[in-house]
């Protein structure tokens, strides 16, 4: 159905200047979205006809070339098995249901359906090791393209704090899929985790160092919304806090639990003034290598931390001084680095590049 993208045209090319009667012609009862490189006459499908839907992008291709950014031959593999699937739910489709051949063809469509998808999420996880991480992953999602894939896509600019094109990505979603109500509402409530993230930014504020209040938000958030956004927050409040919600709330046992208002715990008192003069985090930005110089204080553990809560990197044991930190191996994109010594604890934002 899809010949090219928008990132990346179809490739083909034609000859020019003959008569209608060497029409490429689609025949089926299918549209065809085709891309090609408007700045490449060669490349213009103007004697394809049928249900062609040709759309020109600016973004030049090479002959045969349908991956580009180094990824051509394993997704050249991926789209033959995407073929074979499409090509067998077709059949499917057109087979009496229950019969016999009907459920032939079902395990066919079952078993590219597999293959193919798995042989996609290898190829991302290969791309995660890549320097690139956030360009290659936006370019492998919107190859695939279907709704967990933008999803996704918007994950990668908030890892990024890419807070604006996160937004974006999400109401592009709206137009782009037939989404159901309860779809409709994750995508609000993704919207709402983001607004979130910007306040916090706006306010030189991080999810490492959030008030009472504002953790009472993010529960409160949790308990009336859907989707990843809670997922992500669930992780903050867990990891960072201590306050593991379960997906379901449990059935008060006693009546007296149903009056009770839920408890909240104060997190532990972060980026002491004292210790943020005595403790240095260097350089920033980096490329890869953080020093940690503490003077004469004890560290005790360093924890790095991603836009989502996760631990990135932990050490809890035989921590020379001063400390390197290697970062070399982690994307671009903004960490915390937590430093508790034998007085308190302090939070470093930093920037790797």
């Amino acid at each position: 159905m899809y010949q090219g993208g928008a990132l990346q045209p179809a490739g083909n090319r034609f000859i020019q200047n003959q008569p209608p009667s060497v029409n490429i012609a689609n025949n089926s009862n299918y549209r065809i979205y085709y891309y090609y490189n408007a700045l490449a006459p060669e490349e213009d499908p103007f004697y394809v006809t049928g249900q062609v839907i040709k759309s020109p992008v600016s973004i030049s291709s090479e002959c045969s070339g349908r991956g580009g950014r180094g990824f051509n031959n394993a997704l050249a593999q991926y789209d033959e098995w995407n073929m074979e699937y499409e090509s067998w739910l077709t059949k499917l489709l057109a087979t009496e249901v229950g019969s016999e051949e009907y459920h032939i063809i079902l395990g066919e469509v079952s078993y590219y359906s597999a293959l193919k998808d798995n042989y996609f999420n290898s190829i991302v996880v290969a791309a995660m090791n890549d320097g690139e991480k956030g360009e290659n992953l936006r370019y492998l999602f919107s190859y695939r393209g279907n709704y967990t894939d933008h999803l996704s896509i918007v994950e990668t600019y908030l890892a990024e704090s890419r807070y604006e094109e996160a937004l974006a990505t999400l109401a592009t979603m709206y137009h782009q899929f037939e989404i159901s109500e309860e779809q409709i509402l994750e995508l609000q409530g993704m919207a709402t985790y983001i607004n979130w993230l910007q306040r916090l930014e706006a306010e030189e504020n991080t999810i490492y160092s959030l008030s009472d209040n504002e953790i009472e938000y993010l529960v409160n958030y949790v308990e009336t919304n859907t989707g990843r956004g809670t997922v992500f927050a669930k992780n903050i409040l867990c990891v960072l806090y201590d306050i593991c919600l379960e997906d379901e709330n449990p059935i008060p046992t006693d009546p007296k639990d149903q009056t009770e208002e839920p408890t909240v715990t104060t997190p532990l008192p972060i980026n002491n003034s004292e210790l943020l003069d005595r403790i240095s985090v260097t350089p920033n930005p980096t490329t890869g290598e953080l020093r940690v110089e503490s003077g004469a204080l004890r560290v005790e553990s360093v924890d790095v931390f991603d836009v989502f809560g996760r631990n990135v990197s932990r050490l809890t044991s035989h921590i020379p001084h001063p400390l390197s930190i290697d970062l070399s191996h982690l994307p671009s994109g903004i960490y915390f680095v937590r430093i508790t010594t034998e007085t308190g604890t302090v939070v470093r934002k930093v920037v790797k590049q």
